[in-house]
C-alpha cells in the first residue's frame, strides 16, 4: 500500500529527472558547438575529452570531425589537414543499426567530399559524390530509429546533397523548379530551435548564394545571422565582406 501510495511521486520525480538530464546533455552539446563555430577550438577539444562519455555517441563523433574541418579550414596547415584525414578514415560510432551506420557514413564523406573541393581534387570529388549518391539510396527512412533532431539534420544533409545533384557545372542555368524546393527546404531549417540543425541551414544556404548561385544580397542575409550569433568566427566575417563587396 505504502509503495502504491508514492508510486505517481517516484514517476514523477523520474519523469522531471530524465528531462533534466537530457538538458545537460543538450547544453553540452551546444557548448561544444558554440565554441567550435567561435573557432575556440582548444576550449571545445577540451570540453569534448572532458564531457564526451555524457554525449550523444552520433553527435560526439559528428562534433569531432566538425572541429578538426573548421581548424583545417582555418589554419590550412598539413598537421590539422592530416588529423582531419586521418579522421575521416575510421569510425568511432558503431552502431548495431546498419541504417545509422550509413547515416554516419554520409555525414562522414560529406566533409571529405568538401576536404577534396579546397583540394581541387576533381576526380575524388566525381567519386565521392557517386558514393553519396549510392548511400542515400540505400537509407531507408523508415527503418531509422533517431531522435528527431538527427533525423532532421540527416534530412538537411539529403535535401543539400539532392541540390548539388540538380547542379550542371556545365551550364548557366541555375533556377530550376527541382533547386528552389531544395533551397525552400533549407530554408525552412534555419527558422528551426535547433542550434546546430539551424545554423548548418544558415551556413549551406549562404555558401550557396555566395559561390553557387552569384547572389551576394541572398548570402550577405545568412552570414549577417552567422557573425551575430558567432562572432568571433573571422572565417564568416570573411565571407560577409565579400558578399558585401559584391553587391
Amino acid at each position: 500500500m505504502i509503495f502504491k501510495r508514492f508510486l505517481p511521486i517516484i514517476l514523477i520525480f523520474l519523469t522531471i529527472s530524465g528531462r533534466s538530464n537530457n538538458a545537460y546533455k543538450d547544453s553540452l552539446i551546444n557548448n561544444v558547438f558554440v565554441s567550435i563555430y567561435n573557432q575556440q577550438f582548444d576550449q571545445a577539444e577540451e570540453m569534448l575529452t572532458q564531457y564526451r562519455i555524457f554525449i550523444d555517441p552520433f553527435y560526439a563523433e559528428v562534433l569531432n570531425i566538425d572541429l578538426h574541418w573548421w581548424k583545417f579550414s582555418s589554419t590550412r596547415s598539413k598537421e590539422d589537414a592530416t588529423k582531419l584525414t586521418t579522421l575521416l578514415n575510421k569510425s568511432e560510432y558503431a552502431s548495431s543499426n546498419i541504417q545509422q551506420s550509413k547515416i554516419n557514413q554520409l555525414i562522414k564523406k560529406s566533409y571529405e567530399l568538401r576536404y577534396e573541393r579546397k583540394r581541387y581534387n576533381l576526380i575524388r570529388v566525381v567519386v565521392i559524390r557517386s558514393q553519396i549518391n549510392n548511400l542515400l539510396d540505400e537509407i531507408n527512412n523508415e527503418q531509422l530509429t533517431i531522435s528527431d533532431d538527427q533525423l532532421k539534420l540527416f534530412d538537411l544533409y539529403t535535401t543539400m546533397f539532392m541540390y548539388f545533384k540538380h547542379v550542371n557545372p556545365f551550364t548557366l542555368i541555375t533556377g530550376s523548379s527541382q533547386q528552389k524546393n531544395y533551397l525552400n527546404q533549407m530554408g525552412y531549417y534555419t527558422m528551426d530551435d535547433d542550434l546546430i540543425l539551424n545554423t548548418m541551414a544558415h551556413y549551406f544556404l549562404g555558401r550557396i548564394y555566395q559561390k553557387v548561385k552569384k547572389d551576394a544580397s541572398k548570402g550577405k542575409m545568412h552570414f549577417e545571422v552567422l557573425t551575430s550569433k558567432f562572432p568571433d568566427n573571422k572565417l564568416f566575417v570573411k565571407y560577409l565582406k565579400d558578399c558585401e563587396r559584391k553587391i
